[in-house]
C-alpha cells in the first residue's frame, strides 16, 4: 500500500530505518547494509529527505552519520504510516496473521505515543484464543528481523472482555492510551 503513496523502494526503506530507530546514526555504507539497497540510491535519497526535514547528518571523522530530524512536524504521522504498512506493523501482521483466531492486535506504549528512545521495547497487545507457544515462536521471528524487543500481552476474548468489564486499571489505561492498530480494531472485539 505505501509503495503507491512513495514509489521510490530505497526511500521506503530508509524512512522505516530511521522513523523504527530514532536515537541511532548511521554512515552510508552502514544504510546500504541495513537496508539492501545500492550505495547510489541511498546517495540520492538522502538529500531529498534532508529536503523533508525528516533526516539530518553531523560529520564526524570525515564521514557523515545520518539521523531522524526530530524537529520534522511530519514525523509522527509518517512514524504511524511506516508503522502500519512497512516496519513494524507490517512485519507483526505478516507473521501472525496466518497464526489464526487472532481477534484484536495493537502496539500500545512508548512507540506508539512517540515517545521511544533506542533502548525502548515493543509493547504488543495480542487478542484471541490462540496457542501462546506459536506466538511467541512469531515474536522471537519478528525481533530477530527488527533487533529490538518485543513484550507481548496475550490475553483470550473472554479474558479480555471480564478486563474491560472489571475495568481493571492496566487494560483500561492501555485502550484509553494511544495505540497502532495491526489487526482488527477496538470497536470489533468490545
Amino acid at each position: 500500500m505505501l509503495k503507491y503513496l512513495i514509489s521510490s523502494r530505497p526511500k521506503r526503506k530508509l524512512l522505516s530505518l530511521f522513523l523504527t530507530h530514532p536515537e541511532e546514526k548511521f554512515y552510508i555504507r552502514q544504510l546500504e547494509r541495513l537496508v539492501s539497497e545500492p550505495v547510489g540510491a541511498i546517495q540520492r535519497e538522502l538529500p531529498k529527505l534532508e529536503k523533508m526535514r525528516l533526516v539530518k547528518f553531523e560529520t564526524s571523522g570525515g564521514r557523515k552519520n545520518y539521523f531522524l530530524d526530530k524537529t520534522c512536524p511530519i514525523k509522527e504521522e509518517l512514524k504511524s504510516i511506516i508503522l502500519k504498512t512497512i516496519a513494524l506493523g507490517e512485519r507483526i501482521k505478516e507473521l501472525i496473521k496466518k497464526t489464526k483466531n487472532i481477534k484484536y492486535a495493537f502496539v500500545y506504549g512508548s512507540v506508539a505515543k512517540g515517545e521511544e528512545d533506542i533502548k525502548s521495547d515493543i509493547d504488543l497487545m495480542v487478542i484471541g484464543n490462540i496457542d501462546e507457544i506459536k506466538l511467541q515462536e512469531k515474536i522471537q521471528q519478528i525481533e530477530s528481523k527488527i533487533s529490538r524487543t518485543i513484550n507481548y500481552t496475550l490475553m483470550n476474548i473472554e479474558e479480555f472482555k471480564k478486563r474491560l468489564n472489571e475495568k481493571e486499571p492496566f487494560l483500561m489505561r492501555i485502550l484509553e492510551d494511544k495505540k497502532i492498530e495491526i489487526i482488527g480494531s477496538e470497536n470489533e472485539i468490545r
